[in-house]
């Protein structure tokens, strides 16, 4: 097995409008994959059908298919049927610049006990017109992940589709925790990091990540899976929750200022907000609260006042004093 093979691996649910130009990415990288691994989710439409055209062209080509288990499942299933000694995840609606794989692999080459590297992306719309270069540096981001107190006082912004993992990494793990259909990404590179593997950044943006109506961040299981990975880190960072109720609360918040928010959703966001209110700073708490009761008493005036209140978001989200790191 060589070094640098590399095993691509795409889950598919319903996704027979973008898997062939998501394929045709694949094809077009300058350092080819040497595995090709399709694992059809339970879809119902003919997703799986150009996929199975293509593997009767290229030996590569593998298509598993499975009961529906959502995105971790999936993955984790492909990783397991991979034989390459690293791993590159592409979401089945994103798009792989051609030097994606080339590009990522390089710092393995340097460091062969790497434990992942990351690019940053261009966001584009459904249509797969580009109208945001560069997402990482627009948001300012600290592209060191070597601090636990960092990654956990919000977002780590590391796209799945956008990294390469060393697979015995990705096994030591154990891979995506399959209860989570969200946040399943920071919560893979936070146990990397807590298990002590390092990570590389690499300053372009080697993928196109594709924003539109049907992703699962609009869904109330996005809102459960967030509530599931907050508990996960009170049992695995029971002495950091200050650092990082904050940003779960201003999330929850986040929800129930969605006006066409369901009924399921709205309920799931306000138990997070409840759980999260005992970790924050009393002083931001009194605030947190009273957007709380804001927003039960009259949610379609506080959710407008919530969002228009920028300075009262800045503060609320302004981070604690560092603690130093919890490694």
């Amino acid at each position: 097995m060589q070094q640098d093979s590399v095993a691509a691996i795409i889950p598919l649910f319903n996704g027979a409008r973008w898997i062939s130009s998501c394929l045709e990415s694949v094809f077009a990288q300058t350092h080819p994959p040497s595995e090709i691994i399709v694992v059809d989710d339970g879809s119902t439409d003919n997703g799986a059908q150009p996929v199975e055209a293509l593997a009767r062209q290229d030996r590569r080509i593998c298509l598993l298919r499975k009961a529906n288990g959502g995105q971790s499942s999936a993955r984790n299933a492909g990783a397991r049927a991979s034989r390459s000694k690293l791993i590159a995840f592409l979401d089945q609606d994103d798009l792989w610049h051609p030097r994606h794989v080339e590009a990522l692999i390089g710092p393995f080459h340097a460091n062969p006990k790497l434990g992942w590297s990351f690019s940053d992306a261009d966001a584009m719309d459904e249509n797969g017109t580009v109208f945001q270069k560069q997402l990482l540096h627009i948001r300012s981001l600290n592209h060191d992940r070597s601090s636990i107190i960092e990654c956990l006082s919000r977002d780590m912004c590391i796209l799945p589709s956008a990294t390469v993992i060393s697979r015995d990494a990705f096994d030591a793990v154990n891979g995506f925790d399959e209860r989570l259909s969200g946040y399943e990404d920071d919560d893979l590179f936070m146990r990397l990091l807590t298990a002590g593997y390092s990570n590389q950044f690499v300053d372009e943006p080697l993928l196109q990540w594709r924003f539109h109506g049907d992703r699962s961040s609009y869904t109330a299981r996005m809102v459960a899976s967030r509530m599931t990975f907050f508990r996960k880190l009170q049992t695995s960072y029971p002495d950091l929750s200050s650092v990082y109720a904050m940003r779960f609360a201003m999330s929850f918040l986040s929800d129930l200022t969605r006006n066409t928010a369901p009924t399921d959703r709205r309920a799931i966001a306000l138990a997070g907000v409840e759980l999260a209110l005992p970790h924050i700073a009393p002083a931001k708490r009194v605030i947190v609260r009273a957007a709380l009761h804001a927003l039960r008493a009259s949610p379609v005036a506080a959710a407008t006042l919530f969002r228009v209140a920028k300075p009262l978001r800045r503060l609320l989200q302004k981070p604690q004093p560092k603690l130093g790191d919890g490694r």
